[in-house]
């Protein structure tokens, strides 16, 4: 009897002083990156707001004059953008909403079970000391053979008094905790449904934008002196990328040279990434228009394409085609929204149409990030992804460094 009782106590010792807590740290390394796209995303609509606000003060400038279609066009393609990164914000602000109820509801599960199971222990103590705590407490003491026997047993059952008040404490802050985590479950469903309603609207919204744009870009089609409006934005676009492309590649070198004179003139190393050899697909998809010059089929008119079009659904993940430091993100006219990347070796290669933007100026990649989504933004009517590759800032045929 006496030696059931010294083992029935040290259980419900072992017992109170076994408290597991959770680990959430996935979720919590999910929210994080959830809060980086959402402040990224953010980041490039300021961005594009801003370009926007160029575009319209250009518009309005130019109305007195007789309409002009390559502006319309440019604005069309830009409100698009604009609306198709609205949407991406809202887009990851719903993926942290379920994130977060996804951990809350785990929460709320593990402390109902906790709760459950310190309920059946602290029900079992209490009936316990109901039938026979004092009889078994003289007893534990009258069993020791010695004083420090009946000292140990008297810390071992003040040890066990201030584990039952800790278990009641506990138990009482746990229920407080359950009843918040419910509230904030309720919170959060809330705003899941106002974060549904709000990207439905935003697409529908971006539907209507893109429908506009592309009866816009028909029209041009079947019209002679529209499509060589269209041809002169292009060829515009196409300088500006140039002049986008030898602006950064100076300012590299300038950068460079800087950081050399401040170490004393020597001239750190620059990394190279690209020293020959094959460059990976940036997405799967069907290869819908050449480098190089191509003419219209009805119109007859020739053009110059800088790049290689890579035909697939909107989403497609679109990855660096090597190794690099991001060199630009954001908008480009003609080709919307825009990543270039630098290999270093004098190469660069040149993402546009994109429906997304995953990555920052600055951030190194490798060939297997995913730095955007393929989409249909800037002067086109269909999603696809426009790729270039450029030497020392020329734009050559990439079909020649693809694997």
């Amino acid at each position: 009897m006496k030696k059931g009782l010294c083992v029935f106590y040290l259980l419900t010792v072992f017992c109170l002083l076994l408290f597991p807590v959770p680990s959430h740290a996935d979720q919590q390394q999910k929210e994080k990156e959830l809060d980086e796209q959402i402040r990224l995303q953010e980041h490039n609509y300021k961005k594009l707001e801003s370009q926007m606000k160029n575009v319209n003060s250009k518009i309005r400038a130019s109305r007195k004059k007789e309409k002009n279609v390559t502006q319309q066009l440019t604005y069309l393609a830009k409100k698009v953008v604009l609306t198709q990164q609205k949407t991406n914000i809202v887009t990851a602000k719903i993926q942290k909403t379920e994130n977060n109820i996804v951990v809350t509801k785990s929460n709320i599960a593990e402390l109902e079970r906790q709760i459950i199971r310190d309920k059946k222990l602290l029900r079992a103590r209490l009936i316990n000391i109901y039938k026979h705590a004092q009889l078994a407490d003289i007893d534990l003491l009258l069993s020791t053979k010695g004083t420090h026997d009946a000292m140990e047993n008297v810390h071992l059952l003040e040890k066990i008094a201030r584990q039952d008040q800790e278990l009641i404490t506990t138990l009482g802050e746990k229920t407080r905790r359950l009843g918040v985590s419910k509230h904030r479950l309720e919170q959060e469903n809330s705003n899941l449904k106002v974060q549904h309603e709000d990207l439905r609207q935003q697409n529908i919204q971006l539907q209507a934008d893109t429908k506009e744009k592309n009866r816009v870009l028909a029209q041009v089609q079947h019209d002679k002196k529209l499509y060589l409006a269209e041809l002169d934005e292009i060829k515009k676009a196409q300088r500006e990328l140039d002049n986008t492309v030898q602006r950064l590649i100076r300012q590299k070198k300038a950068l460079i040279a800087a950081r050399a004179k401040k170490s004393g003139g020597v001239a750190q190393p620059e990394t190279r990434y690209y020293t020959g050899g094959r460059l990976n697909w940036p997405c799967q998809g069907r290869i819908s228009s050449q480098y190089g010059t191509r003419t219209h089929p009805v119109l007859k008119v020739k053009r110059q394409h800088t790049g290689l079009d890579i035909a697939a659904p909107k989403g497609t993940p679109v990855k660096a085609a090597l190794a690099g430091e991001v060199l630009f993100t954001g908008w480009q006219r003609g080709y919307g929204n825009v990543i270039m990347v630098d290999h270093g070796g004098d190469m660069i290669t040149v993402y546009g149409h994109l429906s997304r933007i995953l990555v920052s100026e600055g951030q190194k990649v490798t060939a297997s990030t995913t730095i955007g989504l393929v989409g249909s933004t800037g002067m086109s009517t269909g999603n696809h992804l426009h790729f270039e590759v450029r030497i020392n800032g020329k734009a050559k045929d990439p079909l020649s460094y693809l694997r």
